[in-house]
């Protein structure tokens, strides 16, 4: 049971200059309602390569680590996610439309990690499908920002 989720927003910035906001994991912590960030990795060169996190879901929280699995400078970023609850991974992507302006789309993709997780699942699933367009153009107006 896996389920993916996709939005797109523009970009006012470069895509250099959004690379750069990319390599920051307070920007990924944007858009999945992260609490902290510790135990940031970065390579030789400042590019982020992961870091730990927690996030407050009611009563619970639930901690994890997200590892960069895939980047192509400056265009894409994929991030896989550990935590107690819930595996997946998440990807920037940033390309030029036909009048050559700048947009970024992420997706998520997600599946439950056993079995009290599976019972929550329809709830986390239906609260990050409404709340995924909304956190991406969060995502944006960060990178919009940096």
């Amino acid at each position: 049971m896996t389920d993916t989720f996709s939005h797109s927003s523009p970009l006012t910035v470069s895509a250099g200059e959004a690379w750069d906001a990319l390599q920051d994991p307070r920007t990924w912590g944007a858009i999945a309602g992260v609490d902290e960030i510790t135990k940031v990795s970065l390579d030789k060169d400042g590019n982020l390569r992961g870091y730990s996190f927690k996030v407050t879901a009611g009563l619970n929280v639930v901690r994890g680590s997200a590892r960069i699995v895939e980047a192509e400078s400056p265009t894409l970023m994929k991030l896989n996610i550990r935590s107690s609850e819930l595996n997946g991974w998440i990807k920037a992507q940033l390309a030029e439309d036909s009048a050559g302006s700048l947009g970024l789309t992420m997706t998520l993709s997600m599946r439950p990690k056993g079995l009290l997780s599976i019972m929550f699942y329809p709830v986390i699933l239906q609260t990050a499908g409404a709340e995924f367009p909304n956190q991406v153009q969060q995502f944006a107006d960060r990178l919009n920002t940096a």
